[in-house]
């Protein structure tokens, strides 16, 4: 085993240790990004700032896509304003679900990732 791999079983031990369920600590993009060989924590085990890209980025790119397919350019909207929705719905999504799963690992009283 890698020392990530070591490191993540760990993890996946704290956290079922501490009740929080598979679908919280491991979202289905996460585990995509794992398949293809990233080296991704569980969210709980992200900094702040990890998991405001990685959920943010996640978020704003289907949400876009979403959104763009379904209504914005029926509505004449240019690309621009498009791509600036879609970072700025990616960053307030991302911002709030860091600031929640923070909240939630302190509450649960988890180590950093450095400390596993």
């Amino acid at each position: 085993m890698t020392e990530f791999e070591t490191k993540y079983a760990k993890a996946v031990e704290k956290l079922i240790e501490a009740g929080i369920p598979r679908r919280a600590y491991d979202p289905p993009f996460n585990i995509i990004l794992r398949r293809l060989g990233l080296e991704i924590r569980p969210v709980h085990f992200m900094t702040f700032w990890q998991i405001v890209t990685v959920q943010g980025t996640t978020f704003g790119a289907m949400w876009g896509l979403l959104m763009w397919t379904f209504l914005w350019r029926y509505n004449d909207m240019g690309i621009p304003e498009a791509i600036l929705g879609s970072l700025f719905a990616g960053l307030l999504f991302g911002t709030v679900m860091a600031v929640v799963v923070k909240r939630k690992s302190d509450k649960a009283g988890l180590l950093t990732w450095g400390e596993l």
